[in-house]
């Protein structure tokens, strides 16, 4: 949602097939992130993430930078 014109919350659940049968469930995660607007064509967002199944990652982070073309 938006909390202001420029700063938009985002969130998502990703899951995929895990690739080595020996493991028994698939990989699944929850992001959390933030983006904010810097002008029409320049957004910065950043991200933390959370394992939600054995074979994800505990936690992530990401920062980024997006331009519109």
């Amino acid at each position: 949602g938006t909390i202001l014109p420029a700063i938009v919350l985002v969130g998502e659940v990703a899951g995929e097939t895990n690739r080595d049968p020996s493991v028994g469930d698939n990989p699944l995660t929850l992001l959390v992130g933030v983006m904010y607007r810097v002008n029409r064509r320049v957004s910065v967002d950043s991200s933390l993430t959370a394992g939600l199944t054995s074979p994800s990652p505990d936690y992530g982070a990401s920062l980024g930078v997006s331009y519109t073309f």
